[in-house]
């Protein structure tokens, strides 16, 4: 699957990283903090995505936080909240983040090969400094900064994913044709935006988005339960 390619453009949470969760968790503290209970926790992140699709506003995230403090009837502006959701969330990241099993292995097989490597995600550009500088675990495994030729985020881009934007700016900025290209995905939204841009994507099955897992099939090369997939072997391994 990848033999014939130049690139490979990674997703960060939930493909990357097993990061998915967190959020719920750092979304249930918050609220706890606010002073508010949620009767479906189970829903949270399909409310939470729900939110984010519907917004408009430059920072959708903000959004989100004013919809958590009408939610908790807080009296906290959306800004406050905000900053409290990042500095529960910054401790996660640091502390309790992995690569999820056999990506790191894999990212490192892809450099040897002489790969261009690049993340394209939908998280801020605060939570990727802080898995690029502070998490000792991704940093051990597989420097983002020295494995990755460019690292792409929210705010690099006006259009979120599931609009192609990410994907499109960087096969741009690299010379990159959508054949010389693989993707790998974990969610609906993403494995969407890498097919609208014309990639090939190679779908990574995650716990929170085997509801969609039929559409993500469809719209995917191939769909694996992990890095260790005896297809991702490449050109001269055994």
């Amino acid at each position: 699957m990848l033999q014939a390619k130049k690139a490979v453009i990674f997703d960060m949470d939930g493909t990357l990283i097993d990061s998915v969760g967190m959020w719920n968790d750092v979304d249930l503290a918050l609220i706890r903090r606010l002073g508010g209970r949620l009767s479906d926790p189970a829903g949270l992140r399909d409310l939470r995505d729900r939110v984010l699709a519907e917004c408009d506003m430059e920072n959708p995230y903000l959004a989100w936080c004013a919809h958590l403090g009408r939610l908790c009837a807080s009296t906290e502006s959306p800004e406050r909240i905000h900053d409290l959701r990042y500095e529960i969330a910054g401790q996660h990241q640091r502390e309790n983040i992995r690569y999820r099993p056999g990506a790191a292995e894999l990212v490192r097989r892809l450099k040897a090969c002489g790969y261009t490597l690049l993340i394209a995600s939908t998280t801020r550009r605060k939570n990727m400094d802080i898995y690029r500088r502070e998490n000792k675990s991704i940093a051990a495994e597989a420097d983002l900064d020295r494995h990755f030729d460019g690292i792409y985020t929210c705010e690099d881009v006006h259009n979120r994913k599931p609009h192609p934007e990410v994907y499109l700016r960087a096969m741009a900025d690299h010379g990159l044709q959508p054949a010389d290209c693989a993707v790998f995905e974990d969610a609906l939204i993403g494995v969407t935006a890498a097919r609208a841009a014309g990639i090939d994507v190679i779908a990574v099955a995650e716990p929170h988005s085997r509801g969609d897992r039929e559409a993500i099939e469809a719209l995917s090369l191939c769909y694996i339960e992990d890095f260790h997939d005896p297809r991702l072997k490449l050109s001269g391994e055994v």
